[in-house]
C-alpha cells in the first residue's frame, strides 16, 4: 500500500486555518445564493 504524500501534518494552526477557509467558502456561497434568489417578501419587510 502506498502512503498518501499529500497528508498534512495535523496541528492547531492548520486545523483553524482549514476551518476558517471552509467557513469563508460557505459564507460566500450563501451570499451568492441570496443574491440570485427572488424573495419579494423579504425585500418588503426590510424596507
Amino acid at each position: 500500500m502506498e502512503k498518501n504524500s499529500k497528508i498534512k501534518k495535523l496541528s492547531k494552526t492548520n486545523t483553524k486555518q482549514e476551518m476558517l477557509e471552509a467557513y469563508n467558502t460557505l459564507l460566500q456561497q450563501l451570499q451568492e445564493r441570496e443574491k440570485t434568489e427572488l424573495k419579494p417578501e423579504w425585500k418588503q419587510g426590510r424596507s
